[in-house]
């Protein structure tokens, strides 16, 4: 007789936690609109261009409208929507990158950085050269973690890739300025054009 309440019982609770599950299921699919779509994001992270789900390093990608939209005008800025990465200025203006905590604080100009710095796969020897490299890009790269396997014997923390615009097939121009330092007086602006190559 007991077994006979106990079975029951249990066959009402499993009756009614049935048509709960299935009817969350059904509001989770209506949730998403029809035309919705994950763009994929293409890197260059292994010297190969790559979707960055296949890349096996953490990395973080940003589009040059990106860059726009959260206002990244120098390299200084990088750090306000990487997470990890650090930017530094020495007593003699060299600036040291740090990533994950890793970086190498050196004042001189010709100190070997821990974080590699890239600009269209090529490297800048010196971490001073990547202050005019955020000019018109397609998009940056930052990889986390040692890269030296690809990126040579600098990349202890990681490294830093600079991707510039490709031409297009269209005429296309735009300004940028800005004001940078600590009193007006070293305005800055940049006007990047665009033209077909052929």
């Amino acid at each position: 007789m007991q077994g006979r309440k106990f079975f029951a019982a249990c066959l009402a609770c499993s009756a009614l936690a049935l048509p709960g599950g299935a009817w969350a299921q059904a509001q989770a699919v209506a949730a998403q609109p029809d035309g919705s779509r994950i763009d994929e994001i293409i890197v260059t992270a292994n010297k190969r261009e790559q979707n960055l789900s296949k890349v096996g390093a953490a990395v973080a990608a940003f589009s040059g409208g990106d860059l726009a939209a959260a206002r990244v005008t120098s390299v200084a800025d990088l750090p306000n929507v990487t997470p990890g990465l650090a930017y530094t200025v020495t007593a003699n203006a060299t600036p040291v990158y740090t990533l994950r905590g890793v970086g190498f604080y050196e004042a001189s100009l010709a100190a070997y950085p821990s974080v590699s710095l890239y600009m269209d796969q090529a490297p800048l020897p010196l971490p001073i050269m990547a202050s005019l490299s955020l000019f018109d890009l397609e998009r940056v790269e930052v990889l986390k973690g040692p890269q030296g396997t690809l990126f040579g014997n600098n990349a202890t923390a990681g490294a830093i890739n600079f991707i510039a615009a490709k031409p297009t097939d269209q005429f296309a121009a735009g300004r940028r300025s800005a004001i940078r330092g600590s009193t007006p007086s070293r305005p800055r602006a940049s006007s990047p054009v665009r033209s077909p190559t052929g």
